[in-house]
């Protein structure tokens, strides 16, 4: 059986990974928008 606190750190590291991958994201449209990088 799963308890409680065992959920609670899973969303905890999903969350955690979600905001991560947002912040890559956001990084790399930066870098494609201001044209330091072409894609060819």
């Amino acid at each position: 059986m799963i308890s409680k606190s065992d959920m609670d750190g899973e969303v905890t590291a999903l969350g955690g990974k979600l905001s991560k991958g947002q912040e890559v994201k956001a990084g790399m449209m930066s870098v494609l928008l201001t044209g330091r990088v072409r894609l060819v």
